[in-house]
């Protein structure tokens, strides 16, 4: 028997044949929670990095942890990012949002070693032509606070989430002509200010005017149109920041925004994608044999593979992708070793980023628990 989601999409006959065990996935959630229990939401390690917050405030709701205090701590955190204004508006405290020394800059020159040694991101896409570098990384920024902004119904938090929203919706922080946001060689930067516009859009977390929601919906879709129109040989999404960010992390973010509706899982160039990464040759590219944290590199390359896994695994649980359901155990089994290594080295694991063990939480939770 099939079942169906909250938008009444067909799901896939659940079987033991094709994918871990409902004990094992209630293994692996029990196992997320008490790691968050151990650590709470509001970790002062944890906290440190903003985009950590982010995947914080996002995995209390799937843990059904977003009304206890803790998530109100977290919330206190982020907001201190901000100081209000005798104007009414509010100005981000650069200081108190924790990035690596110099990251824009860092950035930067990683697109600047991949311009020199590949010449696909040419003329206006180059890096030489980027005139306000600045904007960049702001819009990422903007794009996740307005995501943990909305994550509750709350004056102060409301106004955090009205200064981020305008600062994204001007024609400065936008691409006008190619759609998305500042830049456009930078995907995962407009998938993750989708994604958190979504949240707005779909979870009604916030009150917002009619007005508001309208520019943002119109915002959102030109987005969406842009992202297809940038995927790589119909295959996949290059980052276009060299190995700041992995294609496939990239190719994640931008699917992921792809899941939120059955008109954008009708468009062509997404089944390509589809298609090229279950090819045998290519899975075995993202889908690891082992848990690596041993190195940065490494602990990065694990990142980038638990968010590719986590938006494909949901995207097996539709019926339009059953031909390649085959690759839901494999996938399930990665999530456990991952998950055991966790919760056998809480506490013993060397901090690659602040944002590591939140998002790699985030992301199987939402493969997983939904």
């Amino acid at each position: 028997m099939k079942t169906t989601d909250s938008k009444s999409r067909i799901f896939i006959p659940q079987n033991l044949e094709s994918d871990i065990s409902s004990d094992d996935k209630k293994k692996i959630m029990r196992a997320i929670k008490k790691i968050v229990n151990t650590h709470t939401l509001c970790d002062e390690e944890w906290t440190k990095a903003i985009s950590s917050q982010n995947f914080l405030v996002d995995l209390a709701f799937e843990l059904n942890m977003n009304h206890e205090r803790s998530f109100e701590n977290l919330l206190n955190i982020f907001l201190g990012s901000f100081s209000p204004q005798f104007d009414g508006g509010y100005r981000m405290n650069k200081k108190n949002i924790l990035i690596i020394p110099d990251e824009n800059k860092k950035l930067i020159e990683c697109m600047k070693r991949e311009d020199e040694s590949d010449s696909y991101y040419s003329g206006a896409l180059s890096v030489n032509q980027i005139t306000n570098p600045d904007i960049i990384y702001q819009n990422y920024l903007y794009g996740i606070m307005v995501n943990i902004s909305s994550a509750a119904n709350n004056t102060a938090l409301s106004n955090v989430f009205n200064h981020c929203t305008s600062e994204l919706l001007k024609n400065d922080a936008l691409d006008l002509e190619r759609g998305g946001w500042i830049h456009y060689r930078l995907p995962w930067i407009t998938a993750r200010i989708v994604l958190g516009f979504q949240n707005v859009l779909n979870n009604n977390r916030i009150w917002i005017s009619s007005d508001k929601y309208e520019k943002i919906k119109k915002q959102t879709e030109i987005a969406k149109q842009s992202l297809i129109s940038r995927i790589y040989k119909s295959e996949y999404w290059r980052s276009g920041a060299g190995n700041w960010v992995s294609k496939w992390e990239s190719t994640g973010l931008c699917l992921e925004v792809f899941l939120d509706s059955d008109e954008d899982l009708t468009d062509d160039s997404i089944d390509n994608v589809i298609e090229y990464l279950f090819n045998d040759d290519v899975v075995s590219e993202w889908l690891p044999n082992n848990v690596d944290f041993s190195s940065e590199e490494s602990t990065n390359t694990l990142l980038a593979q638990v968010v590719l896994c986590s938006v494909l695994y949901r995207y097996l649980k539709l019926s339009k992708w059953e031909k390649y359901v085959k690759w839901r155990m494999p996938i399930g089994k990665f999530f456990c070793n991952c998950v055991d290594y966790l919760a056998t080295n809480d506490g013993n694991m060397p901090i690659r980023q602040f944002c590591t063990m939140p998002q790699i939480l985030l992301y199987i939770s939402k493969a997983i628990g939904r």
